[in-house]
């Protein structure tokens, strides 16, 4: 991927505010969308009835996929763990996803998407294993839309970015991310 082409990283805590406008945000989620569910309490109108049938007949969602949600920010939901199976997730599983969320940023013509380090926040991947598979992401020729990848992450903001350092990506700062030189 040439150097014009490539989105710039931003690494931060989870709570920071946002570095630029989002366009997208995603979230580590299970089969049945309950990990990453909407947090607020909303009004529902449909009766209870209706709700539980919808409940019985949702199919699961297949691991390693996306779901994408209306809303600004869009919502994408990456599908990385089977709350069934211990350990919940998969390496593949998250490859997956990644590059899931990518294409459906790229069709969707995004600039910018907030990226949790999937695995991590519910599962126990190794936040330097998620920065080698971001950045095979990030290197596939077709990912051209996104500009700005805002990566939060839960813990140690030094290891992750200096872990995309170490692969060529982002200089200086970790918590301000960059541009390679």
């Amino acid at each position: 991927m040439s150097e014009e082409k490539r989105p710039r990283i931003v690494v931060t805590p989870v709570g920071a505010p946002a570095p630029f406008l989002i366009d997208a945000v995603v979230y580590e989620d299970d089969t049945q969308l309950v990990l990453g569910s909407d947090p607020f309490v909303r009004e529902v109108n449909a009766p209870t009835s209706e709700l539980l049938e919808q409940a019985v007949r949702s199919e699961p969602r297949r691991p390693g996929t996306v779901v994408v949600k209306k809303g600004s920010p869009l919502r994408f939901h990456a599908v990385v763990h089977d709350l069934r199976l211990e350990p919940s997730w998969r390496e593949e599983w998250i490859a997956s996803a990644l590059e899931g969320v990518l294409d459906e940023a790229h069709a969707l013509g995004l600039k910018s998407v907030a990226l949790p380090v999937l695995g991590a926040l519910h599962g126990r991947l190794d936040p330097s294993r998620f920065c080698q598979m971001l950045v095979f992401a990030l290197e596939r020729d077709f990912v051209r839309s996104v500009e700005n990848l805002w990566l939060v992450v839960v813990g140690d903001t030094a290891t992750v970015g200096g872990q995309l350092a170490h692969l060529g990506w982002g200089r200086g700062d970790p918590r301000r991310g960059g541009r390679r030189s």
